[in-house]
């Protein structure tokens, strides 16, 4: 494995109003590093708060490699700014493949720790830039010695923005297991977050931006998504051989009418050789005779020639001439004109459709788009089509005067909460279990946030 596909990446906030800076180290392909996303996070959407922390899992196809980083996150304000949510972030990148997950968080660990301990003092970043950090290669970072697994390249699309968070323990060994879980998800969310600060889960369930889940106790939301991407999965396969066996029944269907028809065209091209040929053979026949009949004339003429040279009178000659050339030139126009007919073929083409067997995920998409048929075609009268519009025309304006114009206005109120969910945290409870719950208000206000 290329020493270039396996580095480190540090990054951090800096810069007013919302700088971020990254860079690359222990390695790197330059082609590929300046085309990687950057790391930073949406901090509408997800925030760090101080003495937390947020682990993450993304992947990314550039240039037709696979790009998968493993990060972590930690608070950090910038030197003489008061920007809220503010980190430095570690990440261990790879191309194409991946180690071990185990492996991955011990040295993503202890490069973090050290770039965490060199760059920061009392939650402030010590540093301008991220070229300036102080980094170190992990005790145990031997790439060169690395027992690497490709990575599934098919099934992921670069514009899926849908991102995953998950509230659960981050205890190394644990944590390992979920990312190596999470693997399969990238596919849905091409970027996963992990945390276990309860104040870093209530704000994100709170925005509501991204898609949280809960990992903890007896709630198990995380564990949930993957048995239902299994089991869109097993759908997905059902369908689709479902759809070739349709296809198969389809072709089959097709292939005995399209069968019947080259079967009908071959019987008549038979049947138009058959008469060619038997037309073909009286021709050769009376080429023939044609040929014998200009033999004859030919061998006519010469016995003139003998009996001019023997001393017959011209006049005679000329005689047997003229009354020979008259039978011959009758003999061979009365001849009966001959056709043959062409052998024909028609273009037969299929029915079938090309179109794919599988559709994408529908895993964390809310949105379907409506089922279309393409067989449906709707054949509408230009008449009937303008009749329709003037008389809704005409109702509308009848209702107008009569019903609308002389009725007072109504309005309306309905209660709605003013609230987004949010987390209640069980002080009975030890454990790091979340419950959401709704507060509702009377007579609220609905204000909505669209964001894009």
């Amino acid at each position: 494995m290329s020493s270039n596909n396996i580095f480190f990446t540090a990054f951090g906030t800096f810069g007013s109003p919302v700088g971020f800076k990254q860079s690359y180290f222990l390695g790197g392909d330059i082609r590929i590093a300046k085309h990687i996303k950057t790391y930073d996070i949406k901090t509408d959407a997800i925030k760090l708060f101080p003495d937390s922390s947020v682990y993450a899992i993304r992947r990314e196809n550039i240039n037709d490699h696979t790009v998968i980083s493993y990060c972590v996150y930690s608070f950090a304000k910038e030197q003489g700014s008061d920007r809220g949510g503010t980190f430095i972030g570690s990440g261990l990148v790879y191309v194409n493949s991946i180690a071990d997950e185990v492996f991955t968080l011990q040295n993503l660990n202890e490069f973090h720790q050290y770039l965490s301990a060199q760059n920061v003092q009392s939650d402030i970043l010590k540093v301008a830039h991220s070229d300036e950090f102080k980094v170190a290669k992990p005790k145990s970072f031997d790439k060169n010695k690395l027992p690497l697994i490709p990575v599934d390249s098919s099934g992921f699309k670069n514009n899926n923005s849908q991102q995953l968070v998950v509230y659960c323990d981050t205890e190394s060994n644990k944590l390992a297991a979920l990312l190596k879980k999470a693997l399969v998800l990238l596919e849905v969310y091409p970027t996963i977050y992990f945390t276990k600060s309860k104040e870093i889960a209530s704000f994100v369930s709170q925005r509501g931006l991204f898609k949280f889940v809960q990992n903890v106790g007896e709630l198990k939301e995380f564990d949930a998504l993957l048995k239902d991407l299994e089991q869109e999965k097993r759908q997905r396969i059902a369908d689709a051989i479902a759809e070739i066996e349709k296809q198969r029944t389809l072709a089959g269907d097709e292939k005995k009418i399209l069968l019947e028809k080259y079967n009908a065209q071959l019987l008549e091209n038979e049947k138009i050789q058959a008469e060619n040929h038997k037309k073909l053979k009286e021709f050769k026949s009376e080429a023939d005779a044609v040929s014998q009949k200009y033999h004859d004339f030919d061998q006519f003429l010469k016995g003139l020639i003998g009996q001019l040279n023997a001393g017959e009178k011209v006049e005679v000659v000329n005689q047997q001439y003229l009354d020979n050339k008259k039978i011959f030139t009758e003999s061979v126009n009365q001849q009966k004109p001959l056709s043959f007919k062409p052998v024909t073929k028609t273009i037969l083409k299929t029915a079938l459709k090309t179109s794919p067997l599988i559709v994408e995920n529908t895993l964390g998409n809310d949105v379907e788009e409506p089922e279309s048929n393409d067989n449906d075609e709707v054949r509408l009268d230009k008449f009937k089509i303008a009749s329709a519009v003037l008389l809704l025309l005409w109702i509308g304006t009848m209702v107008y005067f009569l019903v609308i114009k002389t009725t007072p206005p109504v309005i309306v109120q309905v209660p709605v909460a003013d609230t987004l969910p949010v987390i209640k945290i069980d002080s009975a409870n030890k454990d790091t279990t979340i419950k959401l719950t709704d507060s509702l208000k009377k007579d609220s206000t609905i204000k909505s946030a669209f964001k894009k």
